[in-house]
């Protein structure tokens, strides 16, 4: 399994919070759906953005919602 140390820094920028915060908002800017950043367990992608609905919001890092 590949260390996130041994990763280059520009894909630990852009797997990162802030980026996937930014990400989020976007997305929910253009499609008018709220949408949650999740963690996961891979290391190569820590954090996913996806529609919000339909999912457990417990497992929700951060929620974007629409008001």
């Amino acid at each position: 399994m590949m260390e996130c140390e041994s990763l280059d820094p520009r894909r630990r920028q852009l797997c990162g919070r802030n980026n996937a915060e930014r990400l989020a908002l976007r997305l929910s800017e253009a499609t008018g759906e709220d949408h949650a950043v999740v963690r996961t367990e891979c290391p190569l992608q820590p954090l996913r953005v996806m529609p919000s609905h339909g999912h457990d919001p417990a497992t929700f890092e951060l929620q974007v919602i629409l008001l």
